[in-house]
């Protein structure tokens, strides 16, 4: 029990911890644990195992990004509008000011305002229906990877690889491999 601990341990009021998101070796670090004592059935096995699963719980209830969404309707309503318009306008350039502008925000105050509502930055929102719509592409047609990309408003074509990555996992050319029809 005590190396168990002293493996892993995370203490609330970590100053190295506070803004800390989960990871996926804490996450599969107490997978691995919960399926050891499992495996091992020793004496108060299933109250371990109850105890890691709610330290997992907690990790994830504390580490992870919130979504706030606003507590009136027309605020709710306003974003709304706006990924409405982000969906729409995706693949040509889209400004955080022109957006800020449909909510009739300050894009100063849109910024902070889009992340307490959608729990993700505007660009990362952005980029996310962006690689979405690629992955369509990449799917359902027979178009260059480059092609797909630019036809989404990812030109770039180092940009979109990392993206692409980022929010896949994968590679374009593996992801279409795998998901093409």
């Amino acid at each position: 029990m005590r190396g168990l601990r002293a493996a892993g341990s995370i203490r609330a009021n970590s100053p190295k911890l506070k803004n800390h998101r989960l990871s996926r070796w804490m996450f599969i670090r107490l997978v691995c644990e919960i399926a050891a004592e499992y495996r091992r059935r020793e004496d108060g096995y299933k109250l371990m195992i109850k105890a890691k699963l709610l330290e997992l719980l907690t990790l994830l209830y504390r580490y992870q990004p919130r979504v706030l969404t606003p507590r009136r309707g027309k605020e709710s309503e306003k974003f709304k509008r706006v990924l409405d318009y982000l969906y729409e306008n995706s693949a040509r350039p889209v400004t955080l000011e022109e957006c800020a502008k449909i909510a009739g925000y300050p894009p100063a105050y849109f910024s902070v305002a889009f992340r307490r509502f959608s729990g993700k930055r505007f660009c990362d929102c952005l980029s996310g229906i962006r690689i979405e719509n690629c992955c369509r592409l990449l799917s359902r047609t027979d178009l260059k990877i480059r092609d797909a990309a630019a036809k989404c408003g990812l030109g770039n074509s180092a940009n979109f690889l990392t993206l692409f990555r980022r929010f896949k996992g994968t590679t374009p050319s593996r992801y279409r491999k795998e998901h093409q029809r």
